[in-house]
Formats: C-alpha cells, structure tokens, sequence
C-alpha cells in the first residue's frame, strides 16, 4: 500500500521522514550569545515580512518563541529558523491532507496501476478502511464520468 500512498504524496519515505532544507540567517549584529543573533520584533518583522504588530501577535500567542526582557521581546535567529519551519511543515502537511483526502487522485493514481485496480474494484473490505474508500473513488469517478487524467 505505502506504493500506492508514494506515487500520490510524491514522497518517497514515510511522512515523517521527510527532510528539510536548513538555511541558517545570517547577520552582523552580535550579542552576550556570541555569534546567535538576537531581533528585536521589528528587525523580525523586516526578516519575515510583516509588519511588526503581527510579530508582536506571534509572539504573544506563543507561535513565535522568544523571550521577554524588561517587557521587551527578543527573538534569536534559531528561534525564527524553527517558526519558519514550523510555517513551512503545516503548509505542506495541510496539502499532503488534501491530496490523500481527494478521491479523483487515487483513482488516478489507480488508473496507471490496473492489477491494484482490479483487485480493488472486486475486493471485500470493511466501512472506514482505506480499501473501501479507494473502492468508493473508483466507483465515484466512474459514476460522475469524470477523465481522471486530467487530475
């Protein structure tokens, strides 16, 4: 099944195996850190490119991890480089959901594989399993005459 799943996510391991690209923010201000980088909510609104007001909002509500010094907020480099990546995970995770969810893609996908076809279409399997909703995408699409290659 994970074939299946692959071919449809594009992902070739499991979700969570899935690897980032790590880029590192460089600038010239230091700090007692050493060489980490600490912003100020408006130099962190000029890296992510809002205005500083919604950093504020980030960071009030816990989004955005910092640290609050004398009622002044400071973010270090790290801790954008992970919001970023957090940012980034949830989009991807939220298009992942909607591709498995959508059954004119797994009939697609099913399509270009017509052994996993048949044995789908002619198979037994339980309400709420993944065999009955692949069943049920096939039998949708043929239903509605959709041309699934257009997916």
């Amino acid at each position: 099944m994970w074939e299946l799943v692959s071919r449809i996510t594009g992902f070739s391991t499991p979700l969570f195996g899935v690897s980032w690209n790590n880029r590192e923010m460089t600038t010239t201000k230091s700090n007692a850190l050493g060489d980490s980088p600490v912003f100020t909510p408006g130099e962190c609104a000029q890296v992510l490119h809002v205005d500083e007001q919604a950093v504020i909002d980030l960071l009030e509500s816990g989004r955005l991890r910092g640290l609050s010094v004398a009622g002044e907020w400071r973010v270090t480099s790290g801790q954008v480089t992970e919001f970023l990546h957090e940012q980034s995970r949830a989009k991807e995770l939220e298009g992942f959901a909607r591709r498995i969810s959508d059954p004119k893609v797994w009939a697609t996908k099913l399509q270009g594989m017509p052994e996993m076809m048949k044995e789908i279409q002619t198979g037994e399997y339980a309400e709420g399993s993944i065999g009955k909703f692949l069943q049920d995408s096939l039998e949708t699409v043929e239903e509605d005459g959709d041309n699934t290659s257009e997916v």
